[in-house]
């Protein structure tokens, strides 16, 4: 058992997934949508927020390992592994400090609530949401469906890892280009991934300081992924649907896209085959979560006139969550090394920040210089 959990942890890992385990997510996610339409986008956002926050500062990572630019026609080809490092301070939320419209807490004392970065078991500290409802019959807050905070995946990281084409230009001037066609991946969805960025050097434009043993650039690298996966909710058992509504509840989808920016200097010195090399960075990212398609949500029938008058039903919620997060944005920091044997280059850094940064390369370089 031991051995599989293992695998799914470096599966989930290393995919553009948001570190989301598929049927997991599914499984945690949807429980959300029990919450209605006036609170689902409210709890997805603090359920999920640390892990784009995280992805987005993975996807902002790996753009350099020197600050030199390719000669022209020069190239690298780099296979990057960036994790981010998710606060322990955001693998819990206090689900008192949200408002909600329709839930209330089950226990004013029970207020803690995993995020999917926390851990994969609740204690008895973990909060239950109830659902409430004006009952036709007492005209009174009546709470027909309770349901607890789901749990996190217990993965204290997220990340992205990253394809990166750079060819050099006139000017000592590099492109740098990342690009994953959207293709199915198992049970995970359909993914993509594609991004642009330059890197310039500056030391050439310095009168004195062109002459010194060190490189300076500025570079600037814009990515943008999408991410596509069915979710599988059915209605509660036993419970009649709306009169005049329908649905067979397989049209449902999360789609996810993440846009970051990131932009900054870098300062680098080789010594033989040792580059090390430091980047002064500001980084940005947006994630938008997106619920499409029909969910069922149980409800009151308050039409006096219905048969199924003062009963639960199943309504019909669609496209019920659209929230953006915004990521770990400001400043950070890089230093790291760069290791280049021939054609063959083996890189690491740590970036630090609100959502500190590791990233690992193993790359092609087509530039003896």
């Amino acid at each position: 058992m031991k051995a599989k959990q293992l695998t799914k942890s470096i599966l989930a890992s290393l995919t553009l997934l948001l570190c989301i385990n598929g049927a997991h997510a599914q499984e945690n996610i949807t429980t959300l949508i029990k919450a209605g339409a006036a609170d689902v986008s409210t709890l997805t956002s603090a359920y999920i927020s640390p892990i784009a926050k995280g992805f987005g500062a993975g996807m902002n990572g790996g753009w350099y390992n020197t600050a030199k630019t390719h000669g022209l026609a020069r190239f690298d080809i780099t296979l990057s592994i960036n994790a981010a490092t998710i606060p322990d301070a955001d693998k819990i939320f206090d689900a008192s400090k949200l408002v909600f419209q329709n839930l209330k807490l089950a226990n004013a004392a029970n207020v803690e609530a995993q995020t999917f970065a926390g851990s994969s078991s609740t204690g008895n500290n973990n909060a239950v949401f109830q659902v409430t409802g004006t009952s036709p019959f007492t005209n009174t807050d009546t709470v027909f469906t309770s349901f607890a905070s789901p749990s996190g995946y217990g993965i204290g990281y997220s990340g992205a890892p990253t394809i990166q084409l750079a060819v050099g230009l006139l000017k000592n001037t590099e492109i740098m280009i990342r690009y994953i066609p959207t293709y199915t991946a198992g049970n995970y969805g359909q993914i993509g991934l594609m991004g642009l960025g330059v890197k310039h050097s500056l030391k050439q434009w310095i009168p004195i300081v062109n002459k010194l043993p060190f490189d300076l650039s500025a570079y600037a690298g814009f990515t943008k992924f999408n991410l596509s996966s069915d979710l599988n909710l059915a209605p509660d058992p036993f419970t009649n649907m709306k009169t005049g509504k329908s649905s067979l509840f397989n049209d449902q989808v999360l789609a996810m896209t993440t846009n970051a920016q990131t932009y900054g200097l870098i300062l680098s010195k080789k010594v033989l085959m040792v580059t090390v090399y430091a980047g002064l960075n500001y980084q940005s990212s947006q994630t938008t979560i997106e619920l499409k398609g029909d969910y069922p949500l149980t409800a009151f029938e308050d039409r006096s006139t219905d048969i199924n008058f003062g009963k639960k039903v199943i309504d019909v919620l669609q496209n019920p969550v659209n929230v953006k997060i915004e990521g770990a944005n400001g400043t950070t920091a890089t230093v790291g090394g760069r290791f280049k044997f021939l054609f063959l280059t083996v890189n690491a850094s740590k970036t630090f920040g609100a959502y500190p940064l590791t990233s690992v390369g193993l790359g092609f370089n087509l530039d003896l210089k």
